[in-house]
């Protein structure tokens, strides 16, 4: 009996939804070429105040169900939230695109701000009309008007505590243990996390910006994919194939 082997579970940046996955998700083409596998947008809850990302993670985890292949991918934000919840979560490939692995990766004016405080004077109302202003359409990321009306209405769906916690915790992130099977994706041209602060194995995109996963989708989605076949086969586990017997 055919049944779903596996979960691709999707996790947005700051500020973004399931929205920010429409296209890299028509590009991967699950039904055709990952047959078994389904795709699930980890929603965001509400943060409490100063909570720190290991224990939101955890909160997460309750989306994740144990029990079958699991793939995590995260972009931006999205992608340090994936690597702590391999704290709870048992993933069999962790997808990173257009973020960070680990602390030394990140441009080092955001520990600077953190650790002076500045990070305290952040406002969720602030931050809102930072991404707004830097919109990716301006921001030359290869989106149209459209895409840009877009991002902006994800933006502005968050909640202004929400918007500033997430914000906090990026600029201070330390990191998280390092998954033992991460495919790493990252643009040349990304303004938000510099390509050339990045350790090896790194997939990249040239010329790809931070929004990539909108703007360069189909070149974003043939890696994971692949990735993807190579686990399954690596596994001897046939995509689609119901390994439980009656």
């Amino acid at each position: 009996m055919t049944t779903t082997t596996g979960t691709l579970f999707f996790l947005p940046g700051l500020g973004n939804d399931s929205r920010l996955f429409i296209r890299l998700l028509q590009a991967m083409r699950l039904d055709e070429r990952l047959p078994g596998f389904t795709a699930q947008i980890v929603k965001y809850p509400e943060p409490v105040k100063d909570e720190p990302f290991v224990t939101y993670a955890s909160r997460l985890a309750q989306q994740v169900p144990a029990g079958k292949p699991t793939v995590i991918i995260g972009m931006s934000m999205g992608g340090m939230l994936a690597q702590e919840l391999t704290r709870y979560v048992n993933a069999d490939l962790v997808v990173l695109i257009s973020t960070v692995k680990h602390a030394a990766e990140l441009p080092w004016y955001l520990g600077a701000a953190t650790r002076l405080g500045l990070t305290r004077m952040v406002t969720g109302a602030w931050v809102k009309r930072l991404l707004y202003v830097g919109s990716p359409l301006k921001m030359g990321d290869g989106m149209t008007e459209r895409d840009a009306e877009l991002f902006n209405a994800m933006l502005f769906q968050w909640t202004d505590a929400h918007v500033a916690w997430g914000m906090r915790r990026v600029f201070g992130w330390r990191g998280a243990p390092t998954p033992h099977r991460v495919l790493h994706i990252h643009g040349t041209a990304d303004r938000v996390f510099p390509y050339k602060l990045l350790k090896p194995a790194v997939h990249t995109i040239v010329g790809g910006r931070h929004f990539m996963v909108v703007s360069r989708a189909e070149e974003i989605a043939e890696p994971i994919v692949a990735a993807v076949q190579t686990l399954v086969a690596q596994t001897a586990v046939p995509l689609g194939t119901d390994t439980h017997t009656s």
